[in-house]
């Protein structure tokens, strides 16, 4: 099943296999309307007949209104994906629900796209991890959507955002209660394939007049066996044929936590403490045997490769903010300060040995090995200012620095007569340190349910690439000046 919200005509996208679907249509106020069965043969337009929705109107001697939030919400310059009102989204990663959030699509090598397009920025409570895209997936493995509130997905992000975010922008919002009070939940889930699987969670909050303590601890663990068939024909006059079979046996264990708390200094301003980290472990013992040679029926040789991969990884973060409501025609100032740490090993070895067709040993290949120790801090300061100009028109503007160090030091050795040797061909340390400073101003004007918005941002990126091993130092200083032309979208 799939999710979508159409666009001012009508239009809206999913991915779907070759398949036969239907369409539901609903809105609050009004009946359903399921279309007729049809056949999606590829990659194309598909013209629905047209689909009139009829009021739900009836007589009540008594009216009792309950508010619950749609699965998905328009607002200006985003579309909200409200995960406890999707029944379908229990007990999944974060990574799995954003497969069902409306134009985001990750592909069999995990790579996110929105809308069609890559190089996409995913966000936490509004903050960028800085990880790198492979991390960046581990990290929403480990997250559960029973501590998600919603998905927002923002195609156009205008000049308040980083200008590495043109391909949009995915921010998880987490849960905070909002109840007077103790309260809380749990979450228990367990399966099978045919390995355990199982995620729970735990949310609690306790909220006063003055104060508000919220914490929350998850835990899940995944393991599978996955196989894969691969048969290659080499290219040219005397070609030679491959046939590999590779087995995977992954298991992950991930636990997350969040601790925080809310000061209400008074009605219209707040300050806030929060302490949030990862700690995922991730092995997979993994076998591949290749049959080579001159047809798929006769084999000549075989290389069987075992290998072994392991690795740790520890994601901490911490934030102060503080936000003030000025005046009550919206005025409004905010200021996060974060800071964060990312702690990972990923070690892998692979053994490469070649046997003859009837199974005896022929001789060792190459036996190697890779030590993977990286580091990054992250320090960051914003602060944003809203200015309603009059009930249509608002301005925002904003200033951010952040400044970013890593350490990633590749270590590969080979195993020779029974001993491991450095080999400095292939192994690098790279030390990596990028200042960024950012102002922007954003003019935004609501027209009824139109919306128009544009702005301006500046950026200026200093950042140095140390090749330790090579002794090859990089440095860039980079001004941007971007422009946003108002868009015009209605919500």
């Amino acid at each position: 099943m799939a999710t979508a919200m159409t666009d001012q005509d009508g239009k809206f996208t999913f991915i779907a296999a070759i398949n036969r679907y239907y369409i539901v249509s609903s809105s609050i106020g009004y009946n359903k309307f399921r279309t007729a069965d049809f056949q999606l043969s590829g990659t194309a337009d598909y013209q629905l007949p047209d689909i009139i929705l009829t009021e739900n109107s009836k007589n009540l001697k008594e009216v009792s209104i309950t508010a619950a939030k749609p699965i998905l919400e328009r607002r200006a310059g985003k579309l909200i994906f409200n995960v406890d009102a999707s029944p379908s989204a229990a007990g999944l990663t974060a990574l799995e629900l954003l497969n069902k959030a409306p134009g985001v699509t990750i592909d069999h090598n995990e790579n996110i796209s929105l809308a069609g397009k890559s190089n996409v920025l995913v966000t936490i409570d509004g903050k960028q991890t800085y990880l790198s895209s492979t991390e960046v997936i581990n990290l929403l493995k480990s997250m559960q959507s029973s501590e998600i509130e919603s998905v927002e997905v923002i195609n156009n992000p205008g000049s308040r955002y980083d200008a590495n975010s043109t391909g949009g922008i995915i921010n998880i919002k987490t849960k905070k209660g909002l109840s007077e009070g103790f309260n809380g939940n749990a979450a228990l889930s367990a399966g099978f394939n045919k390995y355990l699987l199982t995620t729970n969670t735990i949310n609690l909050n306790y909220r006063q007049r003055n104060f508000n303590v919220f914490g929350s601890y998850g835990y899940n663990r995944t393991e599978q066996k996955r196989k894969t068939d691969i048969d290659r024909i080499t290219p040219g006059a005397d070609p030679l044929y491959f046939t590999q079979k590779n087995i995977d046996h992954p298991v992950i264990n991930a636990q997350n936590f969040k601790i925080g708390t809310d000061f209400f200094l008074s009605p219209k301003h707040t300050i806030g403490f929060l302490a949030k980290g990862t700690i995922s472990h991730f092995d997979q013992q993994s076998s591949s045997d290749v049959n080579i040679g001159k047809s798929f029926l006769i084999t000549d040789s075989v290389i069987k490769t075992p290998s072994a991969i392991s690795n740790v990884r520890k994601n901490f973060a911490y934030n102060i903010n503080y936000k003030g409501i000025l005046d009550t025609a919206g005025q409004e100032i905010s200021i996060d300060a974060d800071y964060s740490t990312f702690d990972g090993t990923n070690n892998a070895n692979y053994i490469n040995r070649f046997y003859l067709p009837n199974g005896d040993f022929l001789k060792d290949g190459l036996i190697y090995r890779s030590l993977s120790p990286s580091n990054i801090d992250i320090k960051a300061i914003k602060a944003d200012y809203t200015l309603p100009i009059n009930k249509k028109v608002k301005l925002e503007t904003g200033i951010k620095i952040a400044g970013v160090k890593s350490n990633n030091n590749f270590i590969y050795e080979n195993n020779v007569n029974g001993s491991w040797i450095f080999d400095a061909t292939k192994s690098n340390q790279f030390l990596y340190d990028e200042k960024v400073s950012a102002a922007y101003a954003t003019l935004n004007i609501t027209l009824g349910k139109l919306n128009i918005e544009g702005g301006l941002r500046a950026e200026h990126t200093n950042s140095t690439g140390n090749s330790v091993t090579t002794s090859q130092l990089t440095k860039k200083n980079l001004y941007q000046f971007l422009s946003f032309p108002f868009i015009k979208q209605e919500y």
